[in-house]
Parts: structure tokens; sequence; C-alpha cells
């Protein structure tokens, strides 16, 4: 009998400390909001801190907001439809400093403040690069640069 109960605690040691290589991440619903609406303010202010940091760090790059809020339809866990929201991009005139590395670092940091904690790989482009963190709501932010600096985030599936 108490093989049997120190099996699932083996189990779940293992699955907790690392044991495989490259863990892979798996969302786990926690709203930041009960609404699209709610969940557009949240994102929205962080957003824009996420791009008062680079900011703050690299005082070259100003941004302005390019386009508009878009939504889409989605499907939500219980089969109800919902949305998603594509919020507007913000735009700097300026490439990332030569420095890109910190520029990802100071990314980062913002971005783990936010909630998201998730890289995703992008594939690498000629002269540029794009780094994306996904939070465990579905939502995402993504940072790059080329010939300007760009700030996207798309807000999870969300009820109307």
């Amino acid at each position: 009998m108490r093989t049997r109960r120190l099996l699932p605690v083996a189990l779940l040691l293992a699955a907790t400390t690392g044991c495989a290589s490259d863990p892979e991440f798996h969302a786990v619903p926690e709203p930041v909001a009960t609404t699209i609406d709610g969940a557009v303010d949240h994102y929205l202010r962080v957003h824009h801190e996420i791009a008062d940091a680079l900011s703050a760090e690299f005082p070259e790059l100003v941004f302005g907001t390019d386009h508009s809020r878009l939504n889409a339809g989605c499907e939500m866990s219980d089969g109800s439809t919902g949305w998603v929201a594509h919020l507007p991009l913000l735009v700097s005139d300026h490439s990332v400093p030569r420095d890109v590395d910190r520029a990802v670092e100071v990314f980062d940091r913002a971005a783990a403040r936010a909630g998201f904690h998730q890289r995703v790989a992008v594939p690498p482009l000629a002269r540029r690069f794009d780094e994306r963190r996904v939070a465990s709501d579905g939502s995402a932010v993504t940072f790059g640069a080329g010939v300007s600096t760009v700030l996207g985030l798309e807000v999870g599936c969300y009820p109307r």
C-alpha cells in the first residue's frame, strides 16, 4: 500500500523538476477579465507598459499607433462564441539599436511582469528579428524590428 502512495508523488516530482529536456507549454485559462472589452482594457495598459520600458532604455524608440483594433470570432472552451482582439500596432520609425540582445532582454522583463512567460519561436527573416511571448490565457505579444520597430499584441479568446 505504501508503494502506491509514493508512485504518484514520484511522478509529480519528475514532472515538476524538469526531467524532460524541453518541457512543452500548455496554456491554463486564467482570464484577466470577464469580457473581451475588459481584457482589451487590461492588455492596452500592458501593451503601453512594454513600449514604455523599451523607450526608457532606448530613447530613440518613440512609439505611435498604427492601424485600428481588429476583432475576430473564436470558439470558447465551452463551445460558445467569443472574440479575439488584435490591438493597434505600436510602431517606432527607428529600428532597435545595435544592441538587439539588450533590447530583447528589456522586452522579456517587461513581458514577464505582464504575465507573458512562454517564448514562441518565430522563423528569422533577413536583417530583422521577431520575439513572441504568450500568456496563459492565449494572449500573445510580439516585438520585432527591421526598418522600424513594432510591438503587437493579440488578446486571447474572451466572451463578448
